[in-house]
């Protein structure tokens, strides 16, 4: 029992640190590196120069995808982030208030979780509101993600989360990012 409690706390914060982690990070600029096996990984160092031709930043892939049409803006700022996490029911909500640049933490976090076993659909594009798919694999538990990103304007933003799958409880968040100004 105790060994399965142990599992369970890992998947469990495996879960959630995908679903809260993107709110508390720094922001670093993010490579797409293609291999010669056509493998695609994400890093924060530039790829080696035999690659380079192949790299792109999230940020070009985004601006060329035809379908994720243009790139949303959000204005780097101080920003309030009011995220209301659920699981199994229960609803933790956290307000945080901070110097960030929203759009280069989300990819800071999208190339991140990529090294872990995270892979993405490419993001679809209907008005201000931009919608990816993803799966997570660590060892035996393979969760699905969604997020769904509406875009008001370069000073405020919704983003849904939900994670399914795994045998686990789905989890979901809401997060509300307003710009209260510059840092």
């Amino acid at each position: 029992m105790r060994h399965s409690l142990s599992i369970h706390a890992r998947r469990l914060a495996l879960g959630a640190s995908v679903v809260l982690l993107p709110v508390l990070a720094s922001a670093q600029q993010v490579y797409r590196i293609v291999g010669p096996d056509g493998k695609v990984t994400y890093s924060d160092a530039p790829p080696p120069v035999a690659s380079a031709g192949k790299s792109q930043t999230l940020a070009d892939i985004a601006a060329r995808a035809p379908s994720a049409g243009a790139r949303p803006v959000l204005r780097k700022g101080q920003w309030e982030l009011s995220r209301s996490f659920t699981y199994q029911g229960s609803e933790q909500p956290v307000v945080v208030t901070k110097c960030t640049d929203p759009l280069a933490k989300m990819e800071f976090w999208q190339a991140t979780l990529g090294k872990v076993g995270c892979r993405y659909e490419p993001t679809s594009q209907s008005g201000s509101r931009y919608t990816q798919m993803s799966s997570c694999t660590v060892g035996s538990l393979t969760r699905q993600y969604r997020k769904t990103l509406n875009v008001q304007g370069d000073a405020a933003y919704t983003l849904e989360e939900n994670a399914s799958g795994g045998g686990q409880p789905e989890m979901s968040s809401v997060t509300k990012g307003r710009r209260l100004g510059d840092c």
